[in-house]
């Protein structure tokens, strides 16, 4: 979906000429959230509270808590966000200490991860 509103962005602005000030999409505190792929795939935690268990991507599921997604500020530092699962408690992390490509984890809020 934000990739079709971005879309949408680009061509206002092209059609516009010249735009004094774009504003980033950023996300408000308390809504839900579901993370949407390309597909329409959502991320999923298939409501598991375990530290180290997995997210996986799956059909959309109606009323699904396992799919709904919180973005909680970090304190002292601009645009960014932990992604809490407002059942849980629990944020998406990176299961591979730093390493890049690794699966992604659900883990205990920590910002500075």
């Amino acid at each position: 979906m934000n990739i079709i509103k971005n879309k949408i962005l680009v061509s206002l602005v092209c059609l516009a000429g010249t735009v004094h000030t774009i504003s980033a999409w950023a996300p408000e505190e308390g809504k839900l959230y579901e993370i949407r792929s390309e597909k329409g795939l959502l991320l999923d935690n298939q409501d598991s509270g375990d530290s180290n268990a997995g997210i996986f991507i799956a059909k959309p599921v109606d009323g699904s808590t396992a799919q709904v997604w919180q973005f909680v500020p970090v304190e002292n530092r601009t645009d960014v966000y932990c992604i809490i699962s407002p059942v849980t408690g629990m944020a998406i992390d990176n299961g591979g200490k730093g390493e890049k490509e690794c699966d992604a984890i659900i883990w205990p809020v920590n910002p500075d991860n």
